[in-house]
């Protein structure tokens, strides 16, 4: 069964628009476009392909920032970040290196989707970050929270089945080459406030759930992860939103 089928069951609101009531994405740039100056300079930290690329719904229609901003420069180590259609230039960086190739102050607001997960080092990271943001500017990123179910299996099954997992029995979209190490640093609303406090960042951060993903195209896993996320506390939520201002 397809996703689109399997979500307008669940969600009957899905058939207008494209979305459900608690569709991660569309709350996650809905927010950072009520952030957003007309003449503010993005940075899209491991831009990647871009989200237009793997949802083709409002989503990916608000994650396209170049309707609300000056410019969005794209940073990525991986040159698949050129195939990126959302970004109005692309920088790429050096494997292993954290300074990011940017004068102090040069952004307005930092965007990242997917990628804290992957960052070893998240106060070298975050340090960067603060330098290249204006004061007052904004560091803005999904990722998945280590105490939910996704993070919780990510961090149990050993690194190398995760592949076979994901493309044998998830069957996700995501292609081979985007399935990258993860460390799970800054991954709980504790590490985000410890990190983001040392660094000068004031934490708006939360965790919220959303529509069931992971379910591999079976209705019945997607309504039993649902029931799962609607029982449990909060805190257990599958992906953490990120907020944070530079004081």
């Amino acid at each position: 069964m397809k996703k689109e089928k399997i979500l307008s069951t669940i969600y009957p609101e899905y058939a207008a628009g494209g979305f459900a009531r608690d569709d991660h994405e569309v709350l996650f740039y809905s927010r950072i476009r009520a952030l957003l100056k007309p003449t503010d300079t993005v940075l899209d930290f491991g831009a990647g392909r871009g989200l237009l690329q793997d949802y083709q719904n409002y989503a990916s229609q608000l994650s396209d920032l170049r309707q609300a901003c000056a410019k969005v420069v794209g940073y990525d180590v991986d040159p698949e970040v050129k195939q990126n259609p959302t970004l109005s230039e692309v920088v790429l960086g050096s494997p292993g290196d954290p300074r990011l190739p940017f004068e102090d102050g040069s952004f307005d607001l930092i965007v990242s989707r997917m990628v804290f997960e992957h960052i070893e080092h998240p106060d070298k990271m975050l340090a960067e970050f603060h330098r290249v943001l204006k004061p007052g500017g904004w560091v803005c990123a999904m990722t998945p929270n280590k105490w939910g179910f996704v993070g919780i299996l990510a961090r149990v099954i050993p690194e190398q089945y995760h592949k076979f997992i994901l493309k044998k029995i998830v069957k996700t979209d995501r292609t081979l080459d985007d399935i990258f190490p993860t460390y799970y640093r800054i991954n709980s609303l504790a590490s985000a406030e410890r990190y983001l406090k040392e660094i000068g960042f004031e934490n708006f951060s939360y965790v919220h759930s959303g529509p069931p993903a992971y379910f591999g195209h079976s209705l019945l896993a997607a309504r039993v992860i649902k029931s799962y996320e609607d029982r449990v506390p909060a805190s257990l939520g599958r992906a953490m939103h990120i907020f944070a201002r530079k004081r």
